[in-house]
């Protein structure tokens, strides 16, 4: 946590560099420039609101710039004002930091619009034929919310990592506001991982002014190209305004930061600021009014007649024998608790599919359409997929692959010639192998990836581009990245060096660690007399999840019936199972035995970091176990198809990688933790979020890694699972026949059960209100996940399944069929 006197810390902005007698002057100056920016952008959004004309892209992404532009002077210029006029310049750290976040919102915000609105005149005057097409209400909306999106993820990870900083003595800012490059150069902390940030937050400047560069390149060929005075004449007013804004916006960078000035850099940094808040913001709606026909239409009309025409209809005096019926019920569907959410996703794909039916019925068969990319990940093949013209990124390809792989290849291949000459020059053995010895990690590396591509795409294998695309990309985004930390830490004499040194300190960490921290699990809240039947019956449980699991394992290896993607994947489920409850069971039955209830501090990073990793798997395994039954009960012709080999070890690799990286992390960040005096844990086994709690460093970090990779682990699997199953529920309506349900139904019926006891847990015991404190709703929840769960799956998959049943009677009739 921060120390506790950060939030009492106050900074002083001491604002524009002017002289007492000026101040009078600037105020309303400023005050005058601040209320054109708010009334003319205001004046901008009502007036696309009122007029259907202003309805198109355009004037939709217009307004949201506009309404950026007020949030973005109201930021900050408020806050000017009141300073200048009160002379009270301090401003409390809560108030900085809320600041300084709005700010970096909107500044990020505004470029990435930008970036959209070149796009759009782009595709208007490239592409006229198309617009309407192109620019669709979706892809509209979807621009500004990623544009929303990316500007809020960015502007959070600098407010986070400025709050982890502590500030020393000096609380003087030489701005009008918390500028972020200020408030760095006050504190007293490390501010390297803030500076890199910032470094690659450059990306949402360059990126969107290249984009910018990119739009107005391709416009400029396409006026070229036509001769007409007219056509050019109509192509610059098409997107006039939108270039006048954004040459005044990067414009001022340009000059600013560009051209050496007799000031220093403050001055300059409160001129950029001055420019970006105030006069930008100000002359953008002169500008679209101005320069814009359909503005100045808009404008008129507004002005000739009325502007709204208020209809009021009062209605009759309801009866007296109303007046005491204030609700009615709805009962609504009659269907089960647990069905509520599948109906749920069903109705609501179904609301979706009916719009496009109705509102794009030409386009109907384009967007719900089913494509399928032969790839494992979204690559640029996407692109042949696509029913639009891609000329445009094909281009944006062919340019980029000359700028990001033949200039660095070409680099490369100079600088080795170099080296090669030079080496050649020096005639000593011993130079020679020093200068190999330098390169030749790097050299390895190089042919490793280089080599890839010239032995794939130059010497082509039966013309199978789909096989060698893909294997480029497993080379490429698999191989490559495994091979390079074994390359230069083998071959290389510091990084083997600063290992051993790693090391070192870190066995001496975990040394201290373990003399100040040896934990001691309490366990379940049961009596003395009742250990016994307690340790028997958890014992034959956790005997029956080996047994029933292992046995699960056996059947699916030695049958041959049993080789398919489901069976394939419930194996690998059975493994999780029995590992799972193997974490914590064993060690909590020892300790009923025995009373001895310490664990040292090694065993108890391990035993979480296990939990951790059994628990994701088991999430996302039975995320893939939907897609299969999904793909089983909506596609079954296609299914040996869609579910090959390939696609099924992928599936199952991804999730164990995924779970190792998730319990990695965790790892990790709680080894860097350090524990006080209390070692008590009020559980079974070590739980993270209780070692959180007895931890007496700042666990922020920890707490924001579990909230996000929750997400990706759980909350990810969760969705596909529900959007498997409301897809299934709506092919399984359209079946007339109670034979065809019944089969549908009987298909994953087991796989649903798995997911509901699984889930249902989390439901019951998180969402559910309980007497109990939390801490016994935690062991409750750990016990039906590491011991019942696991337990009753072999049952589940075994009593309703009629190919286990099959093949566990000829288990025990006659000998065993191996197959090969």
């Amino acid at each position: 946590m921060r120390p506790e006197n950060q939030s009492s810390v106050e900074f002083l902005l001491l604002g524009l560099p002017i002289r007492p007698e000026q101040q009078d002057m600037f105020f309303a100056l400023f005050l005058g420039m601040y209320l054109t920016t708010v009334k003319g952008n205001l004046f901008i959004i009502l007036l696309i609101r009122l007029d259907s004309r202003l309805h198109t892209p355009m004037y939709f992404f217009l307004s949201h710039v506009a309404f950026s532009d007020v949030s973005f002077s109201s930021v900050t210029i408020p806050k000017m004002l009141i300073n200048m006029h009160t002379q009270d310049q301090s401003i409390p750290y809560v108030g900085c930091i809320s600041q300084m976040y709005v700010f970096i919102l909107f500044v990020c915000l505004d470029n990435l619009l930008l970036v959209v609105m070149a796009y759009d005149r782009f595709v208007a005057i490239c592409h006229p034929l198309h617009y309407t097409t192109i620019m669709r209400e979706e892809l509209c909306i979807l621009s500004v919310v990623g544009s929303w999106f990316f500007s809020c993820v960015h502007d959070l990870l600098h407010t986070l990592l400025l709050s982890g900083l502590s500030f020393c003595a000096d609380n003087t800012i030489s701005h009008f506001f918390c500028d972020l490059t200020a408030l760095l150069k006050l504190t007293c902390s490390d501010t390297s991982l803030n500076e890199l940030v910032i470094f690659r937050g450059g990306v949402l400047v360059i990126l969107p002014l290249s984009a910018i560069l990119g739009s107005y390149v391709s416009i400029g060929a396409s006026i070229l190209k036509v001769p007409s005075t007219k056509w050019i004449c109509k192509a610059l007013s098409t997107c006039g305004s939108h270039s006048f804004v954004v040459f005044l916006y990067y414009g001022t960078l340009a000059i600013i930061y560009f051209f050496p000035s007799s000031n220093n850099s403050q001055i300059k940094d409160i001129i950029a600021s001055v420019m970006y808040t105030v006069v930008t913001a100000m002359l953008n709606p002169f500008i679209y009014s101005l320069r814009n026909r359909d503005m100045k239409l808009a404008l008129g009309m507004l002005y000739k007649g009325p502007l709204f025409i208020l209809k009021i209809q009062k209605s009759s005096m309801r009866p007296e024998n109303q007046s005491s019926m204030f609700e009615f019920l709805l009962l609504g569907l009659p269907i089960q608790p647990e069905q509520q959410a599948v109906f749920f996703a069903l109705f609501l794909v179904m609301a979706y599919d009916r719009y496009v039916a109705i509102c794009h019925p030409l386009h109907y068969t384009t967007i719900m359409r089913e494509t399928i990319i032969p790839h494992f990940s979204c690559d640029l093949a996407v692109l042949k997929s696509s029913c639009s013209d891609t000329s445009f990124s094909e281009l944006v390809i062919f340019t980029e692959g000359g700028l990001f792989f033949i200039v660095p290849l070409r680099g490369i291949l100079g600088s080795y010639t170099h080296m090669a000459v030079t080496i050649l020059t020096v005639l000593s053995i011993k130079r020679l192998s020093k200068a190999l010895s330098t390169c030749g990690s790097h050299l390895f590396v190089v042919s490793v990836y280089y080599g890839t591509l010239a032995g794939i795409y130059f010497f082509s294998l039966s013309g199978k581009s789909k096989d060698e695309d893909i294997i480029a990309s497993v080379m490429y985004m698999v191989v490559t990245p495994m091979l390079n930390p074994f390359i230069y830490s083998l071959r290389n004499k510091d990084i083997k060096c600063a290992f051993d040194v790693f090391i070192q300190k870190s066995s001496m960490r975990w040394e201290n660690q373990s003399r100040v921290s040896e934990f001691l699990l309490l366990g379940f809240p049961i009596s003395s007399e009742k250990q016994a039947m307690f340790f028997t019956l958890l014992l034959g449980m956790y005997l029956t999840t080996v047994l029933g699991n292992l046995l699960i394992i056996l059947l699916i290896r030695l049958d041959s019936r049993l080789h398919t993607p489901m069976y394939f994947f419930l194996s690998h489920l059975a493994l999780t199972d029995v590992s799972f409850s193997s974490v914590t069971v064993p060690k909590m039955l020892m300790n009923m035995q025995t009373q001895h209830l310490s664990i040292c501090y090694p065993e108890c990073i391990s035993q979480t970091c296990f939990y951790i990793l059994f628990g994701c798997i088991d999430n996302l395994l039975l995320g893939v176990m939907a897609y299969d039954r999904y793909v089983a009960i909506c596609h079954p012709l296609h299914y040996t198809t869609i579910m090959r080999k390939e696609l099924c070890v992928m599936l199952v690799a991804g999730s164990w990688i995924l779970s190792c990286g998730s319990a990695l992390l965790h790892t990790l960040l709680l080894a860097q933790l350090s524990f006080c005096a209390d070692n008590t844990i009020p559980h079974f086994f070590c739980s993270l979020p209780i070692l959180l709690k007895l931890s007496c460093s700042n666990t922020s970090l920890n707490e924001l890694v579990i909230f996000i990779t929750g997400a990706v682990v759980v909350i990810l699997p969760l969705s596909g699972i529900l959007l498997s199953y409301g897809r299934i529920g709506a092919s399984i309506l359209k079946v007339s026949s109670s034979k065809g349900i019944y089969k549908a139904l009987s298909t994953c019926g087991s796989h649903l059960s798995v997911v509901s006891l699984f889930y249902g847990t989390i439901v019951t015991l998180y969402f559910s209100p309980s007497s109990s404190n939390s801490n016994e709703k935690d062991m409750i929840a750990s016990l039906m996940y590491t011991v019942v769960t696991p337990m009753l799956n072999p049952f589940i998959y075994s009593l309703r399944n009629r190919d286990m049943k099959s093949a566990l009677g000829i288990l025990f009739r006659s000998d065993i069929p191996f197959s090969k």
